[in-house]
């Protein structure tokens, strides 16, 4: 499995920061861009309190025959280093769009979430932040999108 993160360029991959978006770009004209990541805290009243993680991946490509197959296998949270959640992420489609940028294809939105509850854990921190991997399958390759810096929100 390969193992992306900012820092790191290859000749057939490259991890850009983009405000708050991470991309992926592959040699096949393949883009793969993480948007709009939330992490929080659930302290409603009457129900157990809960952890969840939402957001949304833009696949970009004129192949629909490989973005037929990208699979989203397992989303990871980590703090300070140590692995606080792994799920089998809910994911489906929310939408798609002509691009006008230097891609050439279409943009298909998916959204991503926990889709059963994750009980909070007492040794998270919710004062700091926290990073998550997504872990991912496409055109038979595995990979790992990374995400830092995520402040964890509380609601009450």
């Amino acid at each position: 499995m390969k193992k992306f993160n900012l820092y790191y360029f290859f000749p057939s991959l490259l991890v850009l920061l983009l405000g708050y978006t991470i991309e992926i770009l592959c040699q096949n004209s393949m883009a793969v861009k993480l948007n709009e990541v939330n992490a929080w805290a659930d302290f409603m009243p009457g129900s157990v309190h809960s952890f969840h993680v939402t957001g949304k991946l833009e696949i970009i490509s004129s192949d629909t025959t490989a973005v037929s197959k990208f699979v989203l296998d397992s989303v990871y949270v980590f703090q300070a280093g140590k692995k606080y959640y792994s799920f089998k992420p809910e994911f489906k489609k929310v939408g798609t769009s002509a691009q006008n940028n230097s891609h050439s294809g279409y943009s298909i939105i998916f959204s991503f979430g926990n889709n059963a509850i994750l009980k909070l854990k007492k040794n998270i921190n919710l004062d700091e932040k926290i990073h998550i991997e997504l872990e991912f399958r496409m055109k038979g390759k595995s990979y790992i999108l990374e995400s830092h810096e995520i402040e964890i929100k509380k609601t009450y």
